[in-house]
Protein backbone atom coordinates (compact mmCIF):
# COMPACT_ATOMS: atom_id res chain seq x y z
CA UNK A 1 0.00 0.00 0.00
CA UNK A 2 2.51 2.13 0.50
CA UNK A 3 4.47 1.87 -2.79
CA UNK A 4 0.87 2.47 -4.37
CA UNK A 5 0.90 6.08 -2.10
CA UNK A 6 4.22 6.79 -3.02
CA UNK A 7 3.47 6.17 -6.74
CA UNK A 8 0.72 8.34 -6.61
CA UNK A 9 2.34 11.12 -4.43
CA UNK A 10 4.64 11.55 -7.16
CA UNK A 11 1.83 11.46 -10.14
CA UNK A 12 0.81 14.51 -8.29
CA UNK A 13 3.63 16.32 -8.01
CA UNK A 14 4.51 15.85 -11.97
CA UNK A 15 0.74 16.71 -12.63
CA UNK A 16 1.45 20.43 -10.33
CA UNK A 17 4.64 20.55 -11.89
CA UNK A 18 3.19 20.21 -15.59
CA UNK A 19 0.41 22.22 -14.73
CA UNK A 20 2.78 24.97 -13.52
CA UNK A 21 4.91 25.34 -16.75
CA UNK A 22 1.64 25.14 -18.74
CA UNK A 23 0.39 28.24 -16.37
CA UNK A 24 3.83 29.94 -17.19
CA UNK A 25 3.62 29.48 -20.85
CA UNK A 26 -0.12 31.24 -20.57
CA UNK A 27 0.72 34.30 -23.50
CA UNK A 28 -1.46 37.19 -21.95
CA UNK A 29 0.38 38.32 -19.28
CA UNK A 30 -2.77 39.49 -17.22
CA UNK A 31 -4.27 35.96 -16.87
CA UNK A 32 -0.72 34.69 -16.80
CA UNK A 33 -0.86 37.28 -13.35
CA UNK A 34 -4.30 36.22 -12.25
CA UNK A 35 -3.49 32.44 -12.31
CA UNK A 36 0.20 33.16 -9.93
CA UNK A 37 -1.30 35.19 -7.83
CA UNK A 38 -4.67 32.84 -7.60
CA UNK A 39 -2.19 30.07 -6.97
CA UNK A 40 -0.11 31.91 -4.37
CA UNK A 41 -3.53 33.12 -2.32
CA UNK A 42 -4.54 29.08 -1.94
CA UNK A 43 -1.37 28.58 -1.20
CA UNK A 44 -0.60 31.06 1.57
CA UNK A 45 -4.73 30.07 2.99
CA UNK A 46 -3.21 26.27 3.11
CA UNK A 47 -0.07 27.59 5.07
CA UNK A 48 -2.14 29.50 7.97
CA UNK A 49 -4.10 26.32 8.47
CA UNK A 50 -1.39 24.26 8.69
CA UNK A 51 0.26 26.34 10.54
CA UNK A 52 -2.91 27.02 13.01
CA UNK A 53 -3.24 22.90 12.99
CA UNK A 54 0.46 22.76 13.87
CA UNK A 55 -0.14 25.35 17.06
CA UNK A 56 -3.03 23.07 18.49
CA UNK A 57 -1.15 19.73 18.00
CA UNK A 58 1.51 21.59 20.21
CA UNK A 59 -0.88 22.90 22.57
CA UNK A 60 -1.75 18.88 22.94
CA UNK A 61 1.69 17.37 23.13
CA UNK A 62 1.04 15.99 26.44
CA UNK A 63 -2.42 14.07 25.31
CA UNK A 64 -0.56 12.72 22.08
CA UNK A 65 3.00 12.51 22.72
CA UNK A 66 5.48 12.05 19.58
CA UNK A 67 2.84 13.27 17.43
CA UNK A 68 4.32 16.38 16.04
CA UNK A 69 7.32 14.03 15.36
CA UNK A 70 5.43 11.63 13.38
CA UNK A 71 3.61 13.79 11.48
CA UNK A 72 7.29 15.13 10.51
CA UNK A 73 8.06 11.79 9.77
CA UNK A 74 4.98 10.72 7.59
CA UNK A 75 6.63 11.51 3.57
CA UNK A 76 3.47 12.93 2.61
CA UNK A 77 2.45 15.17 5.72
CA UNK A 78 6.53 15.88 6.48
CA UNK A 79 7.05 17.62 2.77
CA UNK A 80 4.26 19.17 3.20
CA UNK A 81 5.14 20.59 6.48
CA UNK A 82 8.80 21.35 4.58
CA UNK A 83 7.07 23.43 1.47
CA UNK A 84 5.15 25.68 4.03
CA UNK A 85 8.35 26.26 6.59
CA UNK A 86 6.77 24.58 8.95
CA UNK A 87 8.49 21.36 9.60
CA UNK A 88 8.69 20.51 13.41
CA UNK A 89 12.34 18.99 13.26
CA UNK A 90 14.75 21.92 12.17
CA UNK A 91 16.87 21.30 9.14
CA UNK A 92 20.38 20.66 10.90
CA UNK A 93 18.24 17.43 12.85
CA UNK A 94 16.93 15.78 9.47
CA UNK A 95 20.16 15.97 8.39
CA UNK A 96 21.69 14.42 11.56
CA UNK A 97 19.11 11.84 11.23
CA UNK A 98 19.88 11.15 7.40
CA UNK A 99 23.25 10.60 8.19
CA UNK A 100 22.50 7.93 11.09
CA UNK A 101 20.08 5.88 8.76
CA UNK A 102 23.30 5.64 6.18
CA UNK A 103 25.53 5.56 8.57
CA UNK A 104 26.19 1.41 8.31
CA UNK A 105 26.48 2.05 4.20
CA UNK A 106 29.02 4.42 4.37
CA UNK A 107 30.89 2.39 7.62
CA UNK A 108 30.42 -0.49 4.53
CA UNK A 109 32.33 1.80 2.26
CA UNK A 110 34.93 2.81 4.86
CA UNK A 111 33.27 6.25 5.05
CA UNK A 112 32.10 8.40 8.29
CA UNK A 113 30.02 11.70 7.40
CA UNK A 114 29.49 14.78 9.82
CA UNK A 115 28.08 18.18 9.47
CA UNK A 116 30.24 21.24 9.89
CA UNK A 117 26.98 23.47 9.77
CA UNK A 118 24.08 24.38 7.76
CA UNK A 119 24.23 28.34 7.48
CA UNK A 120 21.22 29.66 6.35
CA UNK A 121 19.87 26.09 4.61
CA UNK A 122 23.35 25.19 2.77
CA UNK A 123 24.26 21.50 4.03
CA UNK A 124 28.56 21.53 4.71
CA UNK A 125 29.38 17.88 5.34
CA UNK A 126 32.94 16.55 6.22
CA UNK A 127 33.06 12.87 4.85
CA UNK A 128 36.66 11.31 5.80
CA UNK A 129 37.66 7.42 5.22
CA UNK A 130 36.75 7.12 1.57
CA UNK A 131 39.85 5.66 0.30
CA UNK A 132 39.21 5.42 -3.84
CA UNK A 133 37.05 7.06 -6.61
CA UNK A 134 34.27 3.94 -7.04
CA UNK A 135 33.84 4.60 -3.24
CA UNK A 136 33.63 8.45 -3.14
CA UNK A 137 31.22 8.61 -5.72
CA UNK A 138 28.86 6.21 -4.14
CA UNK A 139 29.20 8.08 -0.64
CA UNK A 140 28.00 10.54 -2.58
CA UNK A 141 25.35 9.73 -3.80
CA UNK A 142 23.76 8.01 -1.05
CA UNK A 143 24.96 10.89 0.86
CA UNK A 144 22.91 13.32 -1.52
CA UNK A 145 20.08 10.72 -1.89
CA UNK A 146 19.34 11.11 1.82
CA UNK A 147 19.67 14.59 2.29
CA UNK A 148 17.56 15.27 -0.54
CA UNK A 149 14.51 12.85 1.02
CA UNK A 150 15.31 14.02 4.65
CA UNK A 151 15.54 17.39 4.11
CA UNK A 152 14.64 18.71 0.51
CA UNK A 153 14.20 22.44 1.54
CA UNK A 154 18.43 22.98 2.52
CA UNK A 155 19.60 25.56 -0.50
CA UNK A 156 22.63 23.38 -1.16
CA UNK A 157 24.79 20.47 0.07
CA UNK A 158 28.13 20.38 -0.09
CA UNK A 159 30.27 17.41 0.55
CA UNK A 160 34.03 18.14 2.06
CA UNK A 161 36.57 15.07 1.64
CA UNK A 162 36.01 13.81 -1.85
CA UNK A 163 37.71 16.19 -4.08
CA UNK A 164 40.76 14.34 -4.80
CA UNK A 165 38.14 11.32 -5.94
CA UNK A 166 36.39 13.73 -7.96
CA UNK A 167 38.37 13.70 -11.53
CA UNK A 168 39.24 10.23 -10.80
CA UNK A 169 36.44 8.80 -12.83
CA UNK A 170 38.01 10.89 -16.02
CA UNK A 171 40.92 9.30 -18.11
CA UNK A 172 42.29 11.38 -20.37
CA UNK A 173 42.07 9.73 -24.17
CA UNK A 174 46.02 9.87 -24.46
CA UNK A 175 46.15 7.53 -21.81
CA UNK A 176 43.74 4.87 -23.22
CA UNK A 177 46.18 5.34 -26.63
CA UNK A 178 48.67 2.28 -27.63
CA UNK A 179 51.84 3.58 -27.97
CA UNK A 180 53.29 2.88 -31.44
CA UNK A 181 54.93 -0.26 -32.15
CA UNK A 182 58.33 0.29 -33.88
CA UNK A 183 58.92 -1.89 -36.98
CA UNK A 184 62.12 -3.29 -37.76
CA UNK A 185 63.67 -2.55 -41.10
CA UNK A 186 63.91 -5.99 -43.17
Amino acid sequence: MAMTQDRELQERVRRIETLVHQCDAIPDAGLRHNVRELLQTVMELHGAALDRLMALVAERENEAPGLLDELGKDELVGNLLILHGLHPVDLETRVERALAKIEGILRGYGAHAEILGVPGGAVRLQVRGVSSAALAKASRTVIEEAISEAAPDATSVTILGLEQFTSADFVPLDHLRVAPVAVAAT
